[in-house]
């Protein structure tokens, strides 16, 4: 019952929904409905809803898990193993009318070049167009991603009545993105045809880059289901 999408920035930079408030296993069920706009739900909901519920424990529990993955790339002058993995951590437990639970997850992941930067430096990779003409070459591999991102989460419900629920998270979020690039030609610089210097590194400023965020969320609700014919949350 908690929104956890920005009702303003819809993109994939400030837009997308913060899915660190959900810990991997504290899921119990995942429903996407596709369809018009519905007034059960906010106003940028016109595409698609993602509906993900959770559950608090019921008994002591504690889970801890770790995934991992090695992919191996090789294209022009790049030739290079790229690792990801992930680290869950949950422990929770009921007493009487209290459910609480703490979540930790970290992750950290590494990608190969996303794109690559061509000009008119000589290098063992000319750059052909689609109609087969030589249109100069590629001097290096751009966007080589690190990402590095932590999230903290602390959960609690306690029951005001055997059928009303008042529940209240808060969760914190950090992340770090590293942008690098990779040259095939060294710092070589040149001038083009109008008397320009440029070189590499200039060439892929937008290639390469750090970026950092903090996010803090909190949520507070009350659900009750009185009876068969009537329910209603804050």
């Amino acid at each position: 019952g908690v929104p956890i999408t920005n009702q303003i920035f819809q993109n994939n930079t400030y837009g997308s929904p913060k899915w660190w408030i959900t810990s991997p296993e504290e899921i119990q069920t995942v429903e996407v409905m596709y369809g018009p706009f519905s007034p059960a739900y906010s106003g940028n909901s016109a595409g698609a809803v993602v509906n993900i519920a959770t559950q608090m424990p019921k008994e002591f529990t504690a889970i801890l898990n770790t995934t991992g993955a090695l992919q191996t790339f090789n294209k022009f002058g790049t030739n290079d193993n790229y690792l990801t993995g992930g680290l869950n951590a949950l422990i929770g437990d009921k007493s009487g009318k209290v459910e609480w639970r703490i979540s930790f997850n970290h992750e950290d992941a590494n990608t190969q070049p996303r794109l690559y930067v061509s000009g008119k430096t000589v290098s063992p990779y000319p750059y052909f167009d689609k109609t087969g003409a030589n249109k100069g070459y590629y001097e290096g591999a751009g966007s080589l991603i690190h990402g590095v991102s932590d999230s903290l989460s602390l959960k609690l419900s306690y029951d005001l009545t055997p059928d009303t629920k008042i529940n209240y998270s808060t969760t914190y979020w950090q992340g770090l993105t590293q942008a690098t690039a990779q040259s095939f030609i060294g710092s070589y610089s040149y001038t083009n045809s109008s008397n320009t210097s440029s070189n590499f590194n200039s060439s892929t400023t937008a290639n390469a880059f750090n970026q950092s965020s903090v996010n803090l969320m909190n949520t507070l609700s009350i659900v009750s289901n009185a009876s068969k014919d009537l329910s209603w949350e804050f």
